[in-house]
């Protein structure tokens, strides 16, 4: 018996590859084995004093698109207060403004659960038959060329080398097992917090992440990543009823002023402990915490 080929379908098949090829225009994919998530994706050297120049933290643009993230703005903006302030007393970067960029074409991070409600589309192929959890990966959107234009303009009038970019927004992470009676949610580098054990494993855990990129004077996306530092696991027996639970505002409220990693030295606060290893693994300095 013969099999009719069946090229639209082919096409399809290939369109739906085409994120994980190693193409010039792809290679936007990379699954993420362990923390911590961070991508490099083009050689760059931060030695003999390069400048570095960042704009304030923003609200990861999901936060404002997706429907179940309506109305978590606001909750989320006296956060982004304190980190521009944190961020700028390291002083590992300059704040600059970037004016007026173009309204389309920016630069975009994802970092989280291949079968994350808004990972890009086909994310869920990097699922293999071995992998107990979905994988964690990261999707890195370049700059249209209009967009790294206008950065090459503004990091030559500051004389700046390399830019970063941070994100704060929500987003769903994989469990994994701690030992053989215990999970755990690895929400960055070398934060791994105990979860409910009764815990339904294809379910995702919530989060609240910190996302960076860096780019280098021409604009080009050299290395991304993320940190989280809040998560909220649906209790079993919602999961069970097909209900999820989110981080409540009044959690992160309490989060910012309460929530510390009694692991590190000193005990900071989580958002802090997060931004700074977020900037180290960013920029790949020494770890301080």
């Amino acid at each position: 018996m013969k099999t009719k080929f069946n090229s639209k379908s082919f096409i399809v098949f290939l369109l739906a590859l085409l994120p994980f090829t190693n193409s010039l225009f792809a290679q936007q994919n990379y699954r993420l084995e362990k923390a911590p998530f961070h991508k490099t994706t083009k050689k760059f050297d931060l030695a003999n004093g390069a400048k570095i120049v960042h704009l304030p933290v923003m609200i990861d643009e999901k936060v404002k698109t997706e429907f179940f993230y309506q109305g978590r703005e606001a909750v989320l903006l006296p956060v982004v207060d304190l980190m521009n302030h944190y961020l700028d007393s390291l002083a590992w970067s300059y704040a600059v403004d970037f004016g007026p960029m173009p309204a389309k074409g920016n630069p975009y991070v994802f970092v989280g659960s291949s079968e994350a409600e808004t990972a890009p589309p086909g994310a869920e192929m990097m699922r293999e038959e071995h992998d107990k959890f979905p994988p964690m990966m990261a999707y890195v959107q370049k700059p249209s060329r209009e967009w790294a234009i206008q950065l090459q303009n503004v990091m030559a009038t500051e004389q700046a080398d390399y830019a970063v970019l941070i994100w704060i927004g929500f987003n769903e992470y994989p469990k994994a097992n701690k030992g053989l009676f215990k999970k755990k949610v690895v929400l960055g580098t070398g934060y791994e917090p105990e979860i409910r054990f009764l815990s339904a494993e294809d379910k995702p855990v919530e989060v609240l992440q910190l996302t960076a990129m860096l780019l280098n004077s021409k604009g080009e996306v050299v290395r991304a990543g993320s940190e989280a530092f809040l998560h909220e696991d649906t209790p079993f027996w919602a999961q069970v009823a097909g209900i999820s639970k989110s981080i409540d505002n009044r959690t992160i409220q309490q989060a910012v002023i309460n929530h510390r990693r009694e692991d590190l030295p000193g005990k900071p606060l989580a958002w802090k402990a997060s931004l700074q290893t977020l900037l180290e693994q960013t920029l790949q300095r020494p770890k301080t915490l």
